[in-house]
């Protein structure tokens, strides 16, 4: 089941009013990973410039793979997609990765 979020964020120089986060996260990494996460973790690609896709599938869905992704002095491994014609960022997967701290314990 996925659950919808409105936020205007740009990424990539585009505009999107939406996050559509899929529940594949609460799986196996509910304990560590919150729908609120998974925003503030959005929210911090806006400021780390322009993602290239890992695939761009016959549909138009571009399927993007931010690893690591600091936020709060921690690594993330964010799974998203984005289509041309569609105004929200899809959340695929979230979770904490196992290695350690980057001495800057600042959001980025």
């Amino acid at each position: 089941m996925q659950r919808e979020y409105w936020l205007h964020i740009f990424i990539n120089g585009r505009r999107f009013k939406r996050v559509l986060i899929d529940d594949h996260y609460e799986r196996s990494h509910r304990t560590s990973i919150t729908d609120a996460l998974v925003i503030d973790l959005i929210k911090s690609l806006a400021a780390q410039g322009d993602f290239q896709p890992e695939i761009v599938r016959p549909s138009g869905f571009s399927i993007f793979v931010t690893d690591p992704l600091w936020f709060n002095g921690k690594p993330y491994r964010l799974v998203w997609t984005t289509h041309p014609d569609k105004d929200y960022i899809g959340v695929i997967n979230a979770f904490r990765r196992s290695y350690g701290k980057k001495e800057d314990s600042g959001s980025q």
